[in-house]
């Protein structure tokens, strides 16, 4: 009890009795008052409008529904001179007039375009009726040559003129709406980002009135122009730099930087420490910290106060000799976050005064791990098939090579696939490019499952892809071929319109050292899928010109 009313105090005599801090409190509620009011306000009118609009499409669609009934109607009296046809007719009429008359209340800016749609929907009716009336009196060819003649047409073309305009005027309203709602948003994210500027400001005023952090602010900008000209390789060194500095400008004795993943239940993704040997300190009070998500001194009083399941903690902390510890947290990217740990014998030379200026080495610590993963991802891209996530033709064709070098040194068996998805032209006329892009997504996932960690595979281009077998014998490579055949023969791609079956045909071939270059396994490759294709597809073949020698 008494520890908190401490708290309490503390919190109050460093906060809210600073004249600079209460007016940094006021600047940052007003901010984000006044974001988050221009975003509620700007979806609120979006959901109103994007609603309105909805059901004016609705309207547009019935219209053009029950516009094709009476046509369909009339012209089948007109030809077949059946009553029930004109029932028909005269039912939809007043359907066709109520779905005009709610798209007119829903939105009264479309009245121009409704009344060309009313209008001419009253000529048409007119020429309909006449035709009912020629059909009734057994006159079937005068009412056809009505129908079908060139003014009926005429009047339809205004119809349909009219429905389409109205149509667009409703999506040219619902773009605006959209428009409107991103210019809030990016309003929104201004006031945001001179929230960040201003703090950042007010941050930078106090640190330099006091002179003696001149050194520490020194010393971290060395960290920092280090880390920003490091060369992602070097990036896992500089940061171990990084923490000796640190904990030697904190007077600690232990320094750990840790990443924790993004998830509902955070987790360790890494931990960095000055040196290797560090013992198991910084992984136990990693999963603590992770949970208590401190920012303060935890000083030697309060860790020994913890019991129970943290005993483990107290054991591991006191066994390195830690004290004191000294935490702080930064949310980064994606959600993960970012935690900086000192430890001391006895207590920190730090207080929690310096937490901001830590802040600031947290965030560059993190543009340098960010930066360290997009190259690595950006390597990934150079080298991946950004539709299905396999290799490329490029990384195929260089890993196949150093394949063939391997052959020559070592004698070994490498089998070479060159797989092409049957009939896939059909898919893609009958279902769209989409369902074509799910089949091959489709088949790469399988394909994957159905493979070794060891071998690999590539998109060479469109639906044909390469599959490289290390260390696999041809009897091997066709029971492997012919496994994934059956594999893709028996699922199915789910898709929106339809279930899609597809069958694939293999061309198999070894790699021998007698190759000149992979053009000729890849020839010897492509001549076995002819065949296979050439022989009925949904087939396996090989072609193995050269004698197999044993390795």
């Amino acid at each position: 009890m008494a520890l908190g009313l401490d708290l309490m105090w503390i919190i109050w005599q460093r906060v809210f009795t600073d004249r600079g801090n209460l007016i940094s409190l006021a600047l940052v509620a007003l901010l984000s008052a006044v974001s988050l009011g221009l975003a509620y306000q700007a979806l609120r009118d979006y959901h109103a409008s994007n609603q309105i609009i909805s059901d004016l499409l609705a309207r547009a669609a019935e219209i053009r529904y029950y516009d094709d009934v009476l046509t369909t109607s009339v012209r089948l009296g007109a030809l077949t001179g059946d009553a029930t046809w004109e029932r028909r007719y005269e039912s939809a009429i007043p359907r066709l007039d109520q779905a005009l008359q709610q798209a007119i209340e829903l939105h009264p800016p479309g009245q121009v375009y409704l009344d060309e749609i009313n209008t001419a929907n009253q000529r048409l009716s007119h020429f309909e009726r006449q035709a009912f009336v020629l059909a009734s009196s057994g006159r079937l060819e005068e009412a056809a040559d009505l129908l079908f003649g060139e003014v009926y047409e005429q009047e339809k073309a205004n119809y349909a003129d009219g429905l389409g305009r109205f149509t667009n005027a409703l999506e040219n309203s619902q773009q605006s709406m959209e428009r409107r709602l991103q210019g809030v948003f990016a309003l929104t994210l201004t006031l945001k980002i001179l929230l960040v500027l201003v703090i950042l400001s007010i941050l930078l005023y106090r640190f330099y009135r006091w002179e003696g952090r001149l050194q520490l602010e020194h010393t971290l900008g060395e960290i920092a122009r280090r880390l920003v000209a490091t060369d992602s390789k070097r990036t896992d060194e500089d940061i171990r730099w990084v923490l000796g500095q640190v904990a030697a400008l904190g007077e600690a004795d232990h320094a750990a930087l840790i990443l924790y993943k993004t998830g509902e239940s955070l987790g360790i993704g890494r931990i960095w420490s000055p040196s290797p040997h560090t013992g198991a300190w910084p992984w136990v009070s990693a999963h603590w910290l992770g949970e208590e998500r401190p920012d303060d001194i935890l000083d030697l009083p309060v860790i020994h106060h913890h019991s129970g399941e943290e005993a483990r903690v107290k054991d591991a902390l006191q066994g390195a000799g830690i004290g004191a510890l000294l935490a702080v947290n930064l949310l980064i990217a994606g959600g993960a976050r970012l935690q900086l740990v000192l430890g001391s014998r006895s207590r920190l030379a730090w207080r929690r005064a310096e937490a901001p200026l830590l802040l600031s080495l947290l965030e560059i610590l993190s543009r340098a791990i960010a930066s360290q993963a997009n190259e690595e991802q950006l390597f990934k891209q150079a080298m991946t098939d950004p539709l299905t996530g396999l290799f490329n033709r490029r990384y195929f064709m260089e890993t196949l090579e150093q394949e063939l070098k391997h052959v020559r040194r070592f004698n070994k068996h490498t089998a070479l696939l060159v797989v092409d998805i049957d009939h896939f032209k059909a898919v893609n006329d009958t279902y769209g490019h989409d369902a074509g892009d799910a089949v091959l997504q489709h088949f790469a996932r399988l394909a994957k499952t159905s493979l070794r960690e060891i071998d690999l595979i590539g998109r060479l281009g469109g639906e044909e892809f390469g599959i490289i077998l290390p260390a696999t014998d041809p009897v091997m490579a066709m029971g492997a071929a012919e496994r994934l055949r059956r594999t893709i023969a028996a699922s199915e791609t789910l898709n929106r319109q339809a279930r899609i079956n597809v069958t694939i045909s293999t061309g198999l071939t070894m790699l021998f050292a007698a190759d000149h270059s992979i053009d000729e396994p890849m020839h010897r490759a492509d001549m076995a899928l002819y065949a296979a294709k050439s022989q009925g597809r949904n087939l396996t073949r090989q072609l193995l010109p050269s004698p197999i020698t044993s390795g």
